[in-house]
This record gives structure tokens, C-alpha cells and sequence, in this order.
């Protein structure tokens, strides 16, 4: 309700002002972090100067009352406000005489709503950096598995592929073809239709297969030899 009202008006007080940044932001802004921005020009400011008199720095010593209502502030510097008004023409104000060593006090500060919904969507967006930067950082980390896996199925696959295949080794391979083949229901009518099938027992079994269309129905063609020469011999 009061973020509805805050929202109308053109000018806030002090303890509005921290409100309406509090609700914006969801965080807890105490009174340091309100003079720390003020003082660090976070925050744009004003007095209310119909509760304050004020001095020219030209003329220290005549206290004068400003036409104007609302002087922004300039600059904190050793217990003394400064502010121009809208002419341009900077004024000071001096200490509180009930708090020597303290600026003006915040209960002669404005703020404008617009500035405080400003410095909320900055302060906003600043949080959500960290997890907009946690999600790009875990993307570039899903892209480089990804990539790591492809290079190495590559890999794997021309050392398949290109890699000689020893004599001795051949035979124990067109032997192993041959059981996966029968396993697998195999009926050597069709060789090149259900190497799909085999390729799927072998992975079951943790069976090394030959890759590339048409290389397990060549091989099981030697299979097919290699079988019958073990019968022969």
C-alpha cells in the first residue's frame, strides 16, 4: 500500500526514503547505508530549508532565508552542508547547534521517488549479475563437455577405423564376431541388415565392434570362413 502512495508523491522525507528503497530492493537499508550514499552522491538530496537558515560563502556572516524551498545538496565536508539552488548559487549551511558535529540533520532532507525507484533498479540489477554470470559460466561448461566428448568419440572411432589389425588378433575378432552373430540370432542371410543388432549385444557385453556402415557384415563374412576352417581343422 505504502509503495502505491510512494510512488504519487514528488518528494519524500527521510525515513520515506528509506522505506521505499527498502521495499524496492528487499534489503535492508539502515541509517549508515542511507548517509553512506548520501554522502557519496548515491543518492540525490535536498533541504528543506523553511526549517533552516542559511549563509552566503561570500558573506559568512549574514545569516539570510532562502526564497526557495528545496537547495540540493552539494557536498558533506567536516560537519558542513553544502547545496546550490536551482540558479546555481551555492549556500552553506552550518552545524546543527544541538549536534555540533554532525551535517544537517535528516529530518530537513528530501528525496525525489523517481531517484529512489532509480537507485533500486540499479542496485537490482547489480544482484542479479553474480547468477546471470553463474549461468553463463555453467553453459561454457556444458559447451566444453560437450565438445570433449565429440573430440574424443572421433578419436575412438578413427583409431577403429585406421588402426592395423594383428593376424592372430583377426582371428580371435572373426571368432568373437561369429558368437555375437549367433547370440544374436544371426542367420547370415542377411549380413549388412542386422549389424545394428549386433552392435547393440556387443555394447551389452562390453565388446569391441568394428564402426562404419558395412564393416561388422565384412568381417562376419571372415567370421563365416573362420568357423568353418575350425570345423575342417
Amino acid at each position: 500500500m505504502m509503495e502505491k502512495l510512494y510512488r504519487v508523491f514528488e518528494w519524500l522525507d527521510y525515513e520515506q526514503a528509506k522505506d521505499y528503497l527498502t521495499r524496492l530492493t528487499e534489503a535492508p537499508i539502515n541509517t549508515d547505508a542511507m548517509f553512506q550514499l548520501i554522502e557519496e552522491g548515491g543518492l540525490p538530496t535536498w533541504c528543506d530549508l523553511t526549517f533552516h537558515c542559511g549563509m552566503t560563502d561570500s558573506e559568512l556572516e549574514e545569516y539570510i532565508y532562502p526564497d526557495e524551498r528545496y537547495f540540493k545538496v552539494t557536498r558533506f565536508q567536516h560537519g558542513v552542508t553544502y547545496f546550490a539552488n536551482e540558479d546555481g548559487e551555492q549556500l552553506t549551511v552550518a552545524r546543527d547547534q544541538n549536534a555540533p558535529g554532525a551535517p544537517v540533520e535528516p529530518w530537513i532532507w528530501r528525496f525525489k521517488s523517481a531517484d529512489i525507484e532509480a537507485l533500486a533498479t540499479k542496485m537490482n540489477s547489480a544482484a542479479e549479475k553474480p547468477n546471470s554470470y553463474a549461468a553463463e559460466i555453467e553453459d561454457l561448461r556444458q559447451k566444453l563437455e560437450q565438445e570433449q566428448a565429440a573430440r574424443v568419440a572421433a578419436e575412438q572411432q578413427s583409431l577403429a577405423t585406421d588402426k592395423a589389425i594383428d593376424p592372430r588378433e583377426r582371428a580371435t575378432f572373426e571368432r568373437l564376431l561369429y558368437v555375437l552373430a549367433r547370440e544374436a540370432k544371426y542367420r547370415f542371410e542377411q549380413p549388412y541388415a542386422d549389424e545394428a543388432l549386433i552392435q547393440q549385444f556387443a555394447a551389452t557385453i562390453g565388446a569391441k565392434v568394428p564402426t562404419g556402415k558395412g564393416k561388422i557384415a565384412e568381417k562376419l563374412k571372415a567370421a563365416v570362413a573362420r568357423f568353418h576352417k575350425d570345423g575342417d581343422e
